[in-house]
Order: structure tokens, then C-alpha cells, then sequence
């Protein structure tokens, strides 16, 4: 059973188990239950919330659940960042919970509080509850916070071993707590550390699972490769620094180079991938999607379009095609997008981006182009929705007569619903053309 809600444009879920667990710190503590599940819910919620900006803000999907032992914040879509990144996201969470509490005490410290013994217990709560938590969590055990920026860290020194070294750091400070928890005898603490354990073991396996296959998986080019097309950049990484190393020749050393470049945009890092390029003996060319890709993420966009339109132009590729949608509308280049619809590289583009190009261009107000793409996506999928889109630019456009040709358009491939089309404001030129009577007569009959 849980509740949801959008914070931000963030979905959030509360279970119930969390509001039960919350009440149960109160009633432990001898407190008030109903100040713990407040402040515990606002807690929570503002560490998940520093994860969640931070990691929106590099471009992930967050989602917010608050369960159990606690809150998790995961990303749609399955997107990897680079360990400096993963480290920030990582730190955001507590560095919240540690302002916010440090604020209250020193507010309380000065004097600038009520005094009264609700009034107490509610800094008291609060405190322990932003603050504590918050740097509790930055102990270096799995799952806590702590635990994963030290994996990331270690990600950095050892690209593909991170998380499994991390595993060891884990176990030993859970041995050290877990020892003093015994010595004083704290049952509860004990309990959660156990718990952490059974994390900690868990990740540690799925690490093991996951680099098995270097030991009997062929050579390390064709592991390299197979890495490459499964989207494993750490594994990748990994792997293409071994073959840079064991390179004897150009040639090896080549393709070594351009493996570890894909490998280090594929964990989000462009610039290591752009000096895995630099670090070619010039005698082979990088693979254009993989050089404009590489610009384009280090914000080079100019120099990303002819580097991605060639790569889609000479083999296509889901990858290619959609980083030059991204490129085009990144730069606003309308034009140029409209430009190709006739050329080898435009035929590659998918229905798809036409459309999300056209959209992109109207939205900027680059009617003519947007006119362009929609017509290029009608002619191939005669899709009367793309019909109208073209009508829509050409209104704002202000010419109304080819406008109104293409709702003719849109009406014989199958359009219904004429109400939508009177509705829409940005039809309206269209509307008040003087054979709209004519046109909505036909439309009615054809509808009967």
C-alpha cells in the first residue's frame, strides 16, 4: 500500500511500512510519534530530493520511493554517469540533511528558537534526524551513501573494479561497527549491520557474475566487442585499457584507442574519451559517430554535425541517428535538418525524429523548416497527423492558402475530428480561410 505524488516533476512514492517505521522510532524513543513521522518524512525526503536534482540536473530520470529502512532514489531508463558525476549525486543526499540540521542547531545554539519542551523536542528530532542521518550515511558501507561514493572513487583509480573493491571497504567497516555494537550492546544496530552484509555480499557476487566472463570468454578483442554492442562501458573500459597495454603495433594500439574511447563515453565521460582518441597514431580515422558523439557531448556541437551526419549517411544506426537529432536540436539547426530530407543521410532518419524535429523546429518558431520535416514524415507515412503539422506552420507563417491545401491533404489520408481542428489556436488563420464552410460540409459528409 503507498501513496504517490509528483514533487518538482519528480514521482514520489510513500509505503506505508516507512510511516509505520517512522511512528515505531517515536514510540521507541519515548517520543511523540506523530513529531517523528513528520520530521522523518521530511528527512528522508529532502536526502532522496539532493539525489534526485543532482542527478536530474546530469541529465537522469529520478524516482523517489520511501520504504522500510529508509528512502531509494532511482533513475528510468538505466542511464550510466561518470564517477565524478556519481560521486556528486552520491554527496548531494546527506550534504542536504547536514545543512538543514546544522542550520536548526545553530539556530537553537543562539538562542533564536522556543524554548518550550515541544518546541525542544522538535529541534532535538529534527537534528538528529538531518544532521545524524546525514552523516551516518557518509560511513563507507553498502548501501549507504558513503559505500557509494567510495565505489565510485575507486571506479576512477580502477575503471571495472570499483564496486567490487568497494565490497571489501564495506565488510571491514561493517566489522569494526559491528564489533563495537556487540561490545555495547546495541541489538537494533547489530541487526541493520547484518542486513548491510547481506547487501554488501549481494553486490559483491553480481560483480563477480559480471566479470566472470574475462576468464573464458576469448580473446580480449572479441570480449572488447562483445562489450561494446551489450552497452557495458566499466566492463569495456576494463577491458580496451588491458589491450592498450598489451599493443605492439599502430594497428593494435589504433584499435585499442577507439575501443577505450566508446568505453569512456559509454560511462559518460567525453573528455577521457575524447584523449582515448587523441591517443591514435593518426593513421586510422575514429568512427564518425564516435567522434561527433564525443564532441557534441563536450558541447562542441558545430563540429559533432558533419561528423554525425556522415556516420548516418555512410551506415546509418540507431546511435548515430539519434545524437544528430540531439546535435540539430542542441544547435537549432533547422535549416540544415530540413536540407537533408532529400539526402542519403535524411532517408536514414526514422519516422520518429522526423517528427521530433519538426516539433523542435516549430516550437522555435522555424516554420518553414518544420513545414519541410512534416512534409517529409507525410510523404513516407501518410500519416494525416503530419499533414496537419505542416498546415499549422504554414499558418503561422501567414500563408494561409498552402496551409489550407494541406488540411485538404490531411482530410482525404483519413483525418477525423474537426472539432480538434476549430479548436486549435494555432489553426485559427486556417479556419477563417472562405472555403472553410465548404471544407467543413465535406468533412461532416464524409464523417456521416
Amino acid at each position: 500500500m503507498a501513496a504517490a505524488f509528483r514533487l518538482w516533476g519528480i514521482p514520489v512514492r510513500v509505503h506505508l511500512v516507512f510511516i509505520l517505521m517512522a511512528a515505531a522510532l517515536g514510540l521507541l524513543s519515548q517520543g511523540n510519534p506523530f513529531i517523528w513521522i513528520v520530521i522523518v518524512f521530511q528527512g528522508v525526503l529532502m536526502h532522496e530530493l539532493g539525489h534526485a536534482f543532482v542527478g536530474r540536473h546530469y541529465g537522469l530520470k529520478p524516482n523517489i520511493e520511501l520504504v522500510a529502512l529508509g528512502g531509494l532514489t532511482w533513475w528510468d531508463g538505466g542511464e550510466s554517469l561518470s564517477p565524478g558525476r556519481s560521486i556528486l549525486v552520491s554527496v548531494a543526499g546527506p550534504l542536504v540533511g547536514i545543512v538543514l540540521g546544522g542550520l536548526v542547531y545553530g539556530a537553537h545554539f543562539a538562542g533564536w528558537l522556543p524554548d518550550a519542551a515541544f518546541a525542544r523536542e522538535i529541534v532535538v528530532v529534527f537534528v538528529w534526524v538531518n544532521l545524524g542521518f546525514g552523516l551516518l550515511n557518509l560511513i563507507p558501507m553498502l548501501p549507504l551513501d558513503g559505500g557509494n561514493i567510495v565505489a565510485s572513487g575507486l571506479e576512477w583509480i580502477r575503471p571495472g573494479h570499483g564496486r567490487r573493491l568497494s565490497c571489501y571497504v564495506s565488510f571491514f567497516f561493517i566489522g569494526v561497527v559491528g564489533a563495537l555494537s556487540v561490545y555495547f550492546g546495541e541489538i537494533f544496530i547489530t541487526l541493520l549491520l547484518a542486513l548491510f552484509a547481506m547487501t554488501t555480499y549481494r553486490v559483491l557476487e553480481a560483480e563477480r557474475a559480471r566479470n566472470a566472463p574475462a576468464a573464458q570468454g576469448g580473446p580480449p578483442l572479441v570480449q572488447a566487442f562483445a562489450a561494446l554492442y551489450a552497452g557495458d562501458g566499466r566492463r569495456l573500459v576494463d577491458l580496451a585499457g588491458k589491450l592498450v597495454q598489451a599493443a605492439t603495433d599502430d594497428d593494435a594500439r589504433d584499435e585499442a584507442f577507439h575501443l577505450l574511447a566508446w568505453g569512456r563515453l559509454l560511462t559518460c565521460d567525453p573528455a577521457a574519451a575524447r584523449d582515448a582518441l587523441e591517443s591514435m597514431s593518426g593513421e586510422r580515422d575514429p568512427d564518425p559517430a564516435l567522434e561527433g558523439a564525443v564532441a557534441f557531448e563536450l558541447g562542441r556541437t558545430r563540429e559533432a554535425l558533419p561528423l554525425l551526419e556522415a556516420a548516418l549517411g555512410d551506415r546509418g544506426g540507431d546511435f548515430a541517428e539519434k545524437t544528430f537529432v540531439r546535435a540539430l536540436i542542441s544547435a537549432g539547426d533547422f535549416d540544415r535538418a530540413a536540407s537533408l530530407c532529400d539526402t542519403p543521410a535524411g532517408k536514414e532518419l526514422s519516422l520518429e525524429s522526423l517528427e521530433q524535429l519538426s516539433q523542435a523546429a516549430f516550437t522555435a518558431s522555424a516554420y518553414e523548416p518544420a513545414a519541410t520535416l512534416a512534409g517529409a514524415h507525410f510523404e513516407r507515412s501518410k500519416d494525416p497527423n503530419a499533414a496537419v503539422h505542416v498546415a499549422r506552420a504554414w499558418a503561422a507563417l501567414g500563408r494561409v492558402d498552402e496551409g489550407f491545401e494541406w488540411l485538404r491533404t490531411a482530410h482525404r489520408a483519413g483525418l477525423d475530428g474537426l472539432a480538434a481542428l476549430e479548436s486549435d489556436a494555432s489553426l485559427a488563420p486556417l479556419v477563417r480561410h472562405p472555403d472553410w464552410a465548404a471544407f467543413r460540409a465535406s468533412f461532416k459528409a464524409s464523417a456521416g
